[in-house]
């Protein structure tokens, strides 16, 4: 959390939510944003599995930010391309979720459909 990267894509995360759910931003809170603690700040019900989602690919792709940059030290990251991250991660899952709501397996499966 203290991180300058960190710190960015946490701001960005922030406004991200407040922008396309129009509720107050989350504080940046580790106990909040890395333990789920929501003494402080909750997110609406119907907006939970949103925030659950978005939360863990934020801290997924910031974890994997700092891996790359401690094993690669010439590999500059910005808060941009980290947050370009977590929304490519987020539309894979959106998009493997309806998939299988709108394709027929027989069509795509490489055996005979009978």
């Amino acid at each position: 959390m203290t991180c300058p990267l960190a710190a960015a894509v946490w701001d960005w995360f922030a406004a991200t939510w407040a922008a396309n759910t129009g509720e107050d931003a989350p504080p940046r809170s580790r106990d909040l944003l890395l333990a789920d603690d929501q003494r402080t700040w909750r997110p609406a019900s119907q907006l939970r599995p949103l925030w659950y989602h978005l939360r863990l690919a934020t801290i997924y792709q910031v974890w994997a930010a700092y891996q790359r940059a401690r094993h690669q030290p010439d590999a500059a990251q910005s808060a941009g391309v980290v947050a370009a991250r977590v929304l490519s991660s987020c539309r894979k899952a959106l998009l493997g979720d309806w998939q299988p709501a709108t394709v027929t397996i027989r069509q795509t499966a490489s055996v005979l459909s009978n």
